[in-house]
């Protein structure tokens, strides 16, 4: 990226442009593509737009805000339709069953999206958004049990389950790779080199759990099973009625939603500077739950309101999310440090480096941990609870 200023006649800079180039390799000598991106000045409007027309009469070049369509462009790549979150589009007419199939269906195909970006090992976000429309799907069926049979709840999600542990190790090797930095810095220069061996095995581990990942998704096996579990949903699921499969949608969503806030709710405010990790950790389970029901109900409710309930959660769980976060690396370091010192040739440099990581990793968790709490009573005041019965329009007298 180049980098130009346009000047006035009295030689001030009225405008700032960008001369991006595009290589096909490090190597290459001419650029497949060029582009110039013209940015504005406050104040230089008129300025702006000259540049802008003139920019655009050289042809060859394009004043374009988004480089990366022209380059796809260029290169003849049309982009498949894609969403991290897609819209649910859920009417209040719909029977619960209705909804619960539709959800389900629409993660699936989120899921089968990703499968080839995974098989090719083209960025590590195609695992996490395989893996989340996993959780998606799991918490889908959990959450909204009363409307499928119970034993076949059971059977979904073991089936689902399964296909989500697959994935379990390559998504823990891609956390600590793609943090390599960030551990290195947390500790003195003295010791950081001593961290780059377990990088090093890190990123061995990973290149053979990339193989055995592309070749689970490529086989006849997963094919078959993804398949079989698409087709049950996607022309909606055929068993037996429940007592709620054709209920009104909304009535479930109200009575799940306030079910799990109020549980959230009864939870925090029986945490203490005393209570285990354990309980914390619980709560960050329900709190992912509610947080889907938001997601897969939210077009039945008022979006101001939901914006405001969502809003509250999610401080909540991001603040839980770190705590959560720091608890599992430390432990997955810890049997990483267990297993090092118990081969034959130790490296001193590394056995320090990992001391002196997970010391510093509970010291954050600790501190983490009082924030949490903080941010439990909060979210467990009676103007909160008064939110969210708000939000879902569930009037309640008080306790």
């Amino acid at each position: 990226i180049e980098h130009f200023n346009l000047q006035d006649e009295k030689e001030k800079t009225v405008v700032f442009l960008q001369l991006v180039s595009f290589f096909r390799t490090a190597a290459a000598r001419t650029p497949l593509l060029r582009q110039i991106k013209v940015i504005p000045l406050t104040g230089y409007q008129d300025e702006y737009a000259l540049a802008l027309e003139s920019v655009s009469e050289l042809g060859g070049f394009k004043p374009s805000l988004n480089p990366v369509d022209s380059l796809l462009g260029a290169i003849g790549v049309t982009p498949a339709p894609y969403t991290v979150k897609p819209e649910l589009s859920i009417d209040a007419s719909m029977s619960s069953r209705a909804v619960a199939d539709s959800i389900i269906s629409q993660m699936i195909e989120k899921q089968r999206l990703t499968e080839q970006g995974l098989i090719d090992d083209i960025d590590t976000e195609f695992l996490h958004h395989f893996r989340v429309s996993i959780r998606m799907i799991r918490a889908a069926i959990a959450q909204l049990k009363e409307v499928y049979p119970e034993q076949d709840v059971a059977m979904l999600k073991e089936r689902f389950g399964k296909l989500g542990r697959e994935t379990n190790h390559l998504r823990d090797l891609d956390v600590f790779i793609l943090d390599k930095p960030r551990y290195v810095s947390l500790l003195p220069e003295s010791l950081a080199e001593g961290l780059l061996p377990m990088f090093e095995d890190f990123e061995k581990d990973r290149v053979n759990e990339v193989k055995r990942i592309s070749k689970w998704l490529s086989s006849e096996a997963y094919n078959k099973e993804i398949e079989e579990l698409q087709a049950l949903f996607s022309q909606g699921y055929s068993a037996g009625e429940t007592q709620w499969s054709e209920r009104p949608a909304v009535e479930l969503a109200v009575s799940k939603i306030m079910k799990r806030y109020k549980k959230i709710q009864k939870a925090a405010l029986k945490i203490t500077h005393d209570t285990p990790d354990e309980a914390i950790h619980s709560i960050r389970i329900e709190c992912k739950k509610l947080r889907y029901l938001l997601y897969f109900f939210g077009s039945l409710f008022d979006k101001k309101q939901l914006k405001l309930a969502g809003k509250q959660l999610k401080r909540l769980q991001d603040r839980l999310g770190i705590f959560n976060d720091l608890t599992v690396q430390g432990h997955y370091l810890e049997a990483y440090l267990d297993e090092i010192e118990h081969k034959e040739k130790k490296d001193i440099n590394l056995i320090a480096a990992l001391g002196g990581l997970i010391a510093i990793l509970h010291q954050m968790k600790l501190l983490e941990r009082e924030k949490c709490i903080s941010e439990l009573h909060v979210f467990s005041t009676k103007r909160n609870r008064q939110l969210f019965t708000h939000a879902f329009a569930l009037q309640e007298p008080e306790q």
